[in-house]
Order: structure tokens, then sequence, then C-alpha cells
């Protein structure tokens, strides 16, 4: 479970007609993680599952919306101290699109990964 905030148009410099507001929010995910062997895991996760959102307006009022819900898998390879991962997102509705995320890690020393 996760908590969400925002805050908008509170600043000095945004003149008399600046729009202002603020929310709040949660989300739930679900997740799980499977080890593999000693370097590869693979994953799955469906993100934002249950979520609301409450919006404060200073032009369109108090009202509710939702956040997206998205399946989410991918894993994560580990070679020679490189981290190869890739992770792909099945939107679970029209107006967001699918898309896959790849990158590469390199652990220098115990404190400084690249």
């Amino acid at each position: 479970m996760k908590g969400r905030w925002a805050s908008f148009g509170n600043n000095p410099n945004g003149g008399e007609n600046q729009v202002s507001g603020n929310g709040k929010g949660f989300a739930v995910d679900f997740g799980y993680m499977i080890y593999v062997n000693k370097n590869l895991r693979l994953g799955i996760m469906l993100r934002d599952l249950i979520n609301k959102f409450s919006w404060n307006s200073s032009v369109s009022g108090n009202y509710n919306e939702g956040a997206a819900a998205t399946l989410r898998f991918g894993g994560a390879n580990t070679l020679d101290g490189v981290i190869v991962a890739f992770d792909f997102r099945k939107t679970l509705h029209n107006d967001t699109a699918n898309r896959a995320y790849i990158g590469l890690e390199r652990v220098l020393f115990e404190s400084l990964v690249l």
C-alpha cells in the first residue's frame, strides 16, 4: 500500500488567476518475485490495482479519480558483476500504451553502482 500527495499552484509568481489545490490518495500493488537461480530473478506485479485519488481544486472543486492499473513483468540476470534487467508494462486500460524497458547496471564498489 502506498500513499500519494500532490499540491499545485501555491507559488508567489502565479498571478491572481492561477489554479491552486491539492490532492491525496492511496494505491495497492500486488507482486511476486521468484529466484530461478543465484543470478536470475523473474517477477510479476499488478500496479495500482486498487487506488483512489481525491482532488481539491480552486477551479474544479472536489472530485475523485483513479490511476490506470498496469500489469508488469520482467526479470534480471547477473553476469560477471553486470546486471541486465528487462521490464514490460501491459496496460489494463485503453488510454495508456504498453511499454518495454531494458537496463544495465554495473557494481563498481559496494556503495557505487553505475
